[in-house]
């Protein structure tokens, strides 16, 4: 027998969850480093402890299997309120327990669009095609990801905090940068492709579209000309990134694709190209256009008796444009 609870805290009090204190709006009142907002987590945390009691007495426990999780739909600032755009304000917390799970927080975090299809996994259900989201426990096969362990604190970045560590010019095994074409100075975290993570970009200049990048995860690529360019430099953004040789053995067609957040402006060009056996990489596609939080999946014919391609994703001819973020690529 399986069985599964889920328990949506809000000790903010904008809806659902448990109520019972006085000071139910403590987030919004107070701030998310109060003393109240801590009183109001504890409440809830004794409601939890609550329920879990009770399901451990159930004659049929140690027959069954139960999961809890307990999470928030957003964050909050310090002094009280949300809906800005800074890392507090967008984010939440996601606690689970139940089997498989263990006490840590992942270096790849979760996001709440993986609690529905948790819950799927757990009672079985295949997650529709259409919805976000992976259960809880899915180990990440995102070559970005193992780098993680390399991501450094700012260095012309003032403006984000020396503790955050959220960039390196360091590429997963048979990756490669090519900046022939880049042009010199300008900010060093951005000068060509550069991997980062969510909480670092965005905090590298609010409100201009970083934030929506919401269908990447954990660490990403990214080639930011705008940011590039907020200091001294000569020449344009040209940057190229290529992935590590895939088997395409047998095949006649292949699908590469990507999370893909692009913004266009000015002169800057987007390009895919992919390259068979050590072969001169071609275009299959490019972007004229913003592509917002999109997955992108892009047709390759693959030349008869080839045995790997490389896929490449370039942006050149760029000067305080916009940028480009890709992440997950796959060649299926």
């Amino acid at each position: 027998m399986r069985a599964g609870v889920g328990v949506s805290s809000h000790p903010d009090g904008d809806r659902g969850g448990p109520r019972r204190s006085p000071d139910g709006h403590a987030g919004h009142s107070y701030g998310a480093a109060s003393q109240q907002y801590l009183d109001a987590i504890a409440e809830v945390d004794g409601y939890v402890g609550q329920l879990q009691a009770a399901v451990k007495a159930r004659s049929t426990y140690s027959s069954e299997q139960w999961s809890f999780i307990v999470t928030a739909d957003h964050g909050h600032t310090d002094a009280g309120g949300h809906g800005g755009s800074t890392p507090a304000e967008r984010s939440a917390f996601i606690i689970k327990t139940g089997p498989g799970i263990t006490k840590r927080t992942p270096a790849i975090r979760p996001k709440n669009v993986d609690i529905a299809a948790d819950v799927l996994a757990t009672f079985g259900v295949a997650r529709p095609a259409e919805l976000d989201g992976r259960p809880l426990a899915t180990a990440s096969t995102d070559p970005f990801d193992t780098m993680v362990g390399a991501l450094k604190p700012r260095v012309d970045e003032s403006g984000i905090p020396a503790s955050t560590l959220g960039w390196t010019k360091s590429m997963p095994t048979g990756w490669s940068v090519d900046n022939t074409g880049m042009g010199t100075g300008g900010v060093t975290e951005w000068a060509g492709w550069t991997l980062t993570d969510d909480d670092f970009w965005t905090q590298s200049q609010h409100d201009q579209t970083r934030e929506a990048n919401v269908r990447e995860r954990g660490v990403f690529a990214v080639a930011d000309s705008d940011e590039w360019a907020d200091k001294t430099h000569t020449g344009t953004f040209s940057s190229r990134i290529t992935s590590q040789p895939h088997s395409v053995v047998g095949k006649t067609r292949a699908t590469v694709s990507f999370g893909n957040h692009y913004r266009q402006e000015g002169t800057q060009q987007a390009t895919v190209l992919v390259s068979f056996d050590g072969g001169a990489f071609r275009q299959v596609a490019s972007y004229t256009s913003d592509q917002i939080a999109q997955v992108a999946s892009v047709p390759v014919t693959v030349p008869s008796g080839a045995e790997q391609v490389r896929v490449q994703w370039a942006l050149t001819n760029a000067d305080n444009d916009w940028s480009w973020a890709i992440d997950e690529p796959q060649v299926r």
